[in-house]
């Protein structure tokens, strides 16, 4: 990832906060800003109020000053194939089904919402969509 390219923000929904899985994932693998939406309703609390923490909505997505959205479709299907420091990584993805039920189910409802907004996203590649948030903040 080039200087220009690490400035781009991104916006990752769902989030999934779970182990070392915001270093490996969001870090280590993009290198640049990140955003997070995250279907805990409870993280918009004030008492909690994190920096990078948008609204799961495509307004706030809109809102926000990402660059691209990135849709998990399945992550924990990403999240399997993940090279992590955790070393508990793998009992952990076994142990949680009702968790990846939740995100799995959370992202359909939101692929739906944003097909029916904004139409076709720019990549749709195995269990990532991605839409350009700058192209449709242009076009409104």
């Amino acid at each position: 990832v080039d200087a220009q390219e690490r400035e781009l923000v991104l916006l990752e929904y769902p989030w999934l906060n779970l182990g070392a899985h915001i270093f490996d994932a969001y870090q280590k693998v993009h290198r640049r800003e990140i955003r997070v939406g995250s279907l805990n309703r409870r993280h918009s609390e004030e008492s909690v109020a994190f920096v990078n923490m948008i609204e799961p909505t495509p307004e706030a997505f809109l809102a926000s000053d990402a660059h691209y959205l990135v849709l998990h479709t399945d992550i924990r299907s990403e999240a399997d194939h993940l090279q992590t420091s955790d070393i508990y990584h793998q009992v952990r993805l076994t142990q949680l089904p009702q968790l990846w039920s939740a995100l799995r189910s959370g992202a359909a409802l939101m692929e739906e919402r944003l097909l029916a907004r904004w139409g076709a996203p720019m990549l749709s590649e195995g269990p990532i969509r991605v839409w350009d948030l700058e192209a449709l903040r242009r076009r409104r």
